[in-house]
């Protein structure tokens, strides 16, 4: 897929070459869970899902508007691609089948 104004990747082409790079990624929540802070949502579009993490310590701002995030609300997210710890990769979420999640930045 070639880059536009609202994704730079669709969700399921996030890669291990991604890792480290900052990626644009927009779609649906699918769903949304708050672990002690620090939220997780399963990111949706047409192609599949991602999951996006909101650190408070990363970006507070971003992190604080992630608290108001319902189901079906649509939203586009830059942030960095990182790998799950060990053993996490389908721990938090067993709908997501990757191994690689993105650190909103901004959303």
């Amino acid at each position: 897929m070639i880059p536009n104004a609202y994704r730079s990747l669709h969700c399921n082409a996030v890669r291990p070459a991604h890792i480290g790079q900052t990626v644009t990624l927009c779609g649906w929540v699918n769903s949304v869970r708050d672990h002690h802070g620090v939220i997780f949502v399963d990111l949706r579009d047409r192609e599949g899902i991602t999951q996006v993490v909101f650190r408070p310590e990363e970006n507070a701002e971003a992190a604080s508007a992630s608290h108001k995030l319902r189901e079906e609300d649509v939203i586009q997210v830059v942030g960095a691609v990182s790998a799950r710890l060990t053993g996490t990769e389908n721990a938090i979420s067993p709908r997501v089948k990757s191994r690689w999640c993105a650190a909103a930045s901004s959303f």
